[in-house]
């Protein structure tokens, strides 16, 4: 069986309320607390790392997560339908309801 690749984030990263989301889409970013952004179809995130966030059971459909760490955030009934999942890890996470149906996850590790 072929070994997960992890996420590769820089050491550096811009603190999500300082972070330029341009036409959903964000690059190198850490996220703390509540996450910042209204419900959108097809928010990027790129080379981030969410430490203990709170999704507020929030819709993100056609989300494309590349390169993204969870660390002790709590993601229940947060909808993630038909999102792109490829090298992100969540570790000590709440997923409770998390609906990622017709997703594609490609070295994902939970």
């Amino acid at each position: 069986m072929p070994k997960i690749i992890a996420p590769k984030i820089p050491r550096s990263l811009t603190p999500a309320l300082e972070a330029d989301f341009t036409d959903n889409y964000t690059k190198q970013t850490k996220f703390t607390g509540t996450f910042p952004l209204r419900e959108t179809e097809q928010l990027v995130i790129d080379q981030s790392y969410f430490e203990n966030v709170f999704f507020e059971g929030i819709h993100y459909p056609k989300m494309d997560l590349t390169d993204v760490r969870f660390e002790k955030s709590n993601l229940s009934n947060l909808s993630l339908y038909s999102s792109t999942l490829h090298r992100v890890s969540f570790h000590d996470c709440k997923l409770t309801g998390v609906d990622l149906s017709d997703s594609l996850l490609h070295n994902v590790h939970f």
